[in-house]
């Protein structure tokens, strides 16, 4: 469940998060300059959360590592389908830069948080379970956890066009974003549980 929630979060903030870039730079060049950049931050961010993130393993419990993703997707997430649902309301600021940015930072932060603490946690999980589990859920879940959560996510998102062919991503944010609510507390109150599970076999 954890890995089809990421999955499925991933894949419903960057269809409207990408919309939004070419919207903000509609021009080619301009378009690969910016993903350039954001490639760039992208590996930056990574290194440093390689370094944080086995200190957090080390010094704290597992819990706490693996909520660190989805409260970091929840704190840049819900900023970027405000600024997209709220943009023509907006007068102060640029909303669709705003957008960008903090769905750029969402990218950014989630994949290397996922990489650094989630995939992590979710590899000590296997550990107190007898050899045969270890195998047969392993292939299970990274087969069909990942895969399925993207395919979903993306089934979901031309579900609405389908079925209201004049939608865009501005109309629909909306409803992605209550759908994005709902996944963030799935995750988070089914970390509680397998930590519950998980601590209960370590002590055994």
């Amino acid at each position: 469940i954890l890995i089809l929630c990421y999955g499925l979060l991933i894949n419903i903030l960057e269809g409207p998060w990408k919309d939004k870039v070419r919207h903000l730079y509609p021009n080619t060049i301009d378009y690969m300059n910016f993903m350039g950049h954001f490639n760039i931050w992208m590996g930056v961010s990574c290194i440093i959360f390689t370094i944080i993130g086995s200190n957090i393993l080390r010094n704290t419990s597992w819990i706490f590592s693996a909520l660190f993703t989805p409260i970091i997707l929840m704190i840049t997430g819900l900023p970027f389908f405000g600024f997209v649902i709220l943009g023509n309301t907006i007068d102060f600021m640029d909303p669709l830069y705003y957008a960008v940015m903090f769905g750029a930072s969402q990218n950014i932060l989630s994949k290397s948080t996922k990489y650094c603490l989630f995939d992590s946690t979710k590899e000590m999980a296997y550990i107190p379970l007898s050899i045969e589990l270890k195998t047969k859920g392993k292939a299970a879940v990274e087969v069909i956890g990942l895969k399925f959560g993207k395919s979903l996510g993306a089934f979901i998102q031309s579900s609405f066009f389908i079925l209201f062919p004049m939608a865009s991503f501005d109309s629909v944010s909306k409803y992605l974003m209550i759908l994005f609510i709902i996944i963030i507390f799935v995750w988070i109150i089914n970390i509680r549980l397998l930590n519950t599970k998980y601590l209960s076999l370590l002590n055994k």
